[in-house]
């Protein structure tokens, strides 16, 4: 490409050029802080150690294996592992995997871009991906060991294109989604129920369209086409633990995080003391596989994980049963709680204050409470923005009610299926570029119609 050319491309995609750069720019200064500064550097986070080791035994042994002497593991779903693996073996250093994961998170900004250019507006898509930008959960997890940036890309993928086979009505859009959105259960299993959502969207579609056959089909296309490319993977599971499942964490996320929170309620403590600690499991119940006493550092990490092993998935369940059937309404009101929460914490307070700039021993009686306080007051102003602007200006968003209440589908179903989990800025990830979407287009909305006012007053009486 010549450089006339080239300075012709960038003049036709101005705006994905600037965000692009500056995505880049404060991107880079977090990756730096992060390095010098940030508690744990580029692995931070316990779930990082495990996706190192399977990464290099990928290699090592050609297979999924956190210990090699431990046997064939689950819980961790496969993407992840081979995008370490990949560049991994490029250049044999975490730096550079969280190098390339940092350019993925550019791409997400793009993404957002468009996809808000399809649905609102350019300048509604414009201005949610610069605020994208400078959320701090997202900043932290592209300079981390973590799925997060690859699963937002895949996520982001599945619903542009899934808008686009809307909009367009061609079915290879609504393939490439299909695939996307598999690609994404393979990274992280949360999203594994969402085609259930798309099957009710078609339905609805379908009669209010009057044409419930033709999107069943479509309903049917998508199911297949992500069926298929996450079977590989559960046929590997079914063939070394006999169960046709993508990953063996579940039911020890619906004891050890959603049994915690209720817990927590009931007793009314804090979380660190109300929750169900995985050292805690292993001092009080006798795990004769598990014959270890707790430690600290990365062999305790890993060593810990043996407990999401496919074995120990039914104690986890009946333990998670016992926790749900002691009182069920409480318990639902506790996750309804739970998801609130999802919509109002910032999470500004654990990402800065807790990692990335510990090493620069700030004042924490000052730092933290605003981080904290300060993060929470912004959410909160963000949802009333949103939420005005659905009652404002509804013929605004029934213009493309289709757009929108998929897009709301989507947050709705992080918002529950996360909803438990403590670290809300990082399960948030997968909405948050939807949140800033909607944000702006209200922005604009009161914006337009302030402006709108202004030239009314300023016309002259008849």
């Amino acid at each position: 490409m010549s450089v006339k050319s080239l300075r012709a491309y960038i003049g036709k995609h101005k705006k994905e050029f600037f965000l692009a750069s500056l995505a880049t720019i404060v991107q880079s200064v977090v990756y730096i802080v992060t390095i010098f500064w940030g508690r744990g550097g580029f692995m931070w986070f316990p779930d990082s150690a495990s996706y190192l080791e399977i990464a290099k035994n990928l290699f090592a042994h050609g297979g999924f294996y956190v210990n090699i002497e431990w046997g064939p593991q689950t819980f961790r779903t496969p993407l992840y592992p081979i995008f370490i693996a990949i560049f991994y073996k490029v250049i044999p250093g975490v730096w550079f995997v969280i190098f390339i994961q940092n350019i993925l998170a550019v791409i997400n900004i793009i993404l957002t871009y468009k996809l808000g250019k399809l649905i609102f507006s350019p300048v509604a898509g414009f201005l949610g991906a610069l605020f994208l930008i400078f959320e701090s959960a997202r900043l932290e997890l592209a300079s981390q060991l973590m799925t997060e940036t690859l699963f937002v890309f895949f996520i982001l993928l599945t619903v542009y294109y899934f808008v686009k086979s809307i909009n367009e009505n061609r079915k290879l859009y609504l393939i490439i989604s299909a695939v996307s959105a598999g690609l994404a259960a393979l990274t992280r299993p949360v999203i594994q129920f969402f085609p259930l959502g798309i099957i009710l969207f078609f339905i609805i579609f379908g009669i209010a369209r009057k044409n419930i056959k033709k999107c069943l089909l479509s309903a049917f296309l998508f199911l297949m086409f992500f069926a298929a490319t996450i079977s590989p993977w559960l046929i590997r599971n079914y063939v070394h633990f006999g169960k046709w499942e993508l990953s063996s964490v579940s039911s020890y996320v619906f004891y050890i995080y959603y049994g915690s929170r209720v817990l927590e309620y009931q007793l009314g403590l804090n979380g660190k003391e109300g929750s169900i600690d995985i050292k805690t499991v292993l001092e009080e119940q006798s795990f004769e596989h598990l014959n270890f006493k707790r430690t600290d550092g990365h062999d305790w990490v890993l060593r810990a994980t043996r407990l999401l092993e496919p074995q120990y998935e039914d104690y986890f369940f009946e333990e998670g049963m016992k926790v749900f059937l002691a009182d069920v309404p409480f318990y639902l009101l506790v996750q309804a709680r739970k998801t609130i929460i999802f919509f109002i914490e910032s999470s500004a307070s654990r990402s800065y204050g807790d990692a990335l700039l510990v090493g620069l021993n700030l004042p924490a009686k000052i730092f933290y409470p605003f981080l904290y306080f300060g993060g929470r007051v912004l959410w909160i102003t963000f949802d009333l923005i949103i939420l005005a602007a659905f009652i404002f200006f509804p013929g605004a968003f029934k213009n493309k009610i289709w757009y929108n209440l998929f897009l709301a589908g989507t947050i709705l179903y992080f918002a529950v299926f996360s909803g438990g989990f403590s670290d809300v800025g990082r399960t948030r990830q997968s909405a948050d570029p939807f949140i800033f979407l909607f944000l702006a287009n209200a922005i604009i909305l009161f914006y337009d119609k302030r402006k709108n006012r202004i030239k009314k007053l300023a016309q002259p009486a008849s």
